[in-house]
């Protein structure tokens, strides 16, 4: 657990609303964030989508988590073909720490790591994201 005032960043190419809103392990995921946020974690989360169709069968979950506190943002995978970023990803600066999905075909092999170059390499890659993506605002 985060403590206030610390950051939570996240990279997200989960795009299936139905992963978002069932399973035992989702459901936790979403009120452990819902709880951080609402004492002064700033969480802040940009989805990687493919195109507006994705856009829009994600507004519902992107709402939802807006109106819970985090910052969302989205960025269009046609705009950051050029970057060599991980396909999702969290960092946690304030903690050293980082998860990192290799391959988006494998959503669930996960690495976690403290390690100072690859948590720097994910902050990085999330300040480059976010200057690209776009600020969610219903």
């Amino acid at each position: 657990m985060l403590k206030p005032g610390q950051t939570f960043k996240g990279v997200s190419a989960l795009i299936k609303p139905m992963y978002w809103k069932t399973g035992k392990a989702m459901t936790e995921y979403r009120k452990i964030n819902y709880g951080q946020a609402k004492i002064g974690v700033q969480i802040e989360r940009i989805f990687i989508l493919n195109d507006d169709h994705d856009l829009g069968i994600m507004q519902e979950i992107m709402d939802d988590q807006f109106k819970n506190g985090i910052s969302i943002y989205h960025v269009f995978k046609k705009d950051i073909g050029d970057l060599k970023i991980y396909p999702d990803f969290s960092v946690v600066e304030d903690l050293n720490f980082g998860l990192v999905v290799h391959r988006e075909e494998m959503l669930e092999r996960v690495t976690a790591t403290k390690n100072n170059e690859t948590v720097a390499e994910l902050s990085l890659q999330f300040d480059e994201l976010k200057k690209r993506a776009v600020t969610f605002n219903p």
